[in-house]
């Protein structure tokens, strides 16, 4: 039977992929990911890493699931069409909740990295050229 596990989500509208990419990257890395595999060619599955037992991955979306069985999303998209990425950590080995922490850390610093971008953005039209 698959264990189901909660996903975060975050939205990325007006953003392009190689900033998501990057924002994704530093998440993974200031959490001290390992084996971290992200693939800006990749159409749907953004990208994968581990973090002690668990493994995260991040996937191209526009709508939100509840749950996603042993890691694996079902309502990925092309991320030309994507407005939102989804986040989880999951281990074959413990229990559904165990991610749950983690997957919240990296879509609060995700959102962060994106909000920090956008008011550099802002800040930068208000001063002009």
């Amino acid at each position: 039977m698959a264990k189901a596990f909660k996903p975060a989500y975050v939205e990325i509208r007006d953003l392009a992929p190689a900033k998501i990419y990057e924002f994704v990257s530093r998440a993974l890395d200031d959490a001290s990911c390992t084996d971290k595999r992200l693939d800006l060619k990749a159409s749907r599955i953004l990208g994968k890493a581990s973090l002690g037992s668990l493994t995260i991955v991040t996937w191209w979306t526009a709508q939100q699931e509840e749950t996603i069985a042993d890691g694996m999303p079902m309502l990925t998209i092309n991320k030309e069409d994507a407005t939102m990425i989804g986040v989880c950590a999951y281990s074959r080995s413990q229990d559904a909740t165990s991610g749950t922490d983690v997957t919240n850390r990296l879509k609060t610093k995700i959102e962060n990295l994106i909000n920090v971008f956008w008011e550099e953005v802002q800040t930068t039209k208000a001063i002009g050229p």
